[in-house]
């Protein structure tokens, strides 16, 4: 697999989260990344990016709040990017239809994206 990083989802009804974590990614036995995180909110995408990996590590250091058991509702490999009409610069789709369905059509799509996140921008790889 490669990501640009995992998208960790804690509690969104009382707010708990990790406040520290650990993730390290391997390819077999060896180590390619290791990294630890801080996350300041219950959705914290944690940015590396790593290619050809096939284990995660996740280790969770520290609560938001003390003596609170890990609530973790969800992992996202990678980062799910919503674009606003300021990030976009152009944009073209062509959609074809065959009522009777006597032909499947190829449609496509170009676009043009001006990003203003602080992260590297990489679809995500095919795998």
């Amino acid at each position: 697999h490669s990501s640009v990083g995992i998208t960790l989802t804690f509690n969104d009804y009382s707010g708990d989260y990790c406040s520290e974590v650990n993730i390290k990614w391997y390819r077999d036995d060896t180590l390619l990344a290791n990294q630890n995180y801080y996350p300041d909110t219950y959705n914290y995408f944690c940015y590396g990016i790593v290619d050809y990996y096939n284990k995660v590590v996740i280790t969770f250091l520290e609560t938001s709040k003390p003596y609170r058991n890990v609530f973790l509702t969800g992992i996202t490999w990678g980062l799910i990017r919503i674009f606003k009409d300021d990030e976009i610069e152009d944009i073209n789709c062509l959609m074809e239809l065959n009522p009777i369905s006597e032909e499947v059509s190829i449609n496509t799509m170009d676009y043009t994206i001006r990003s203003k996140s602080e992260y590297a921008f990489e679809f995500q790889k095919k795998q």
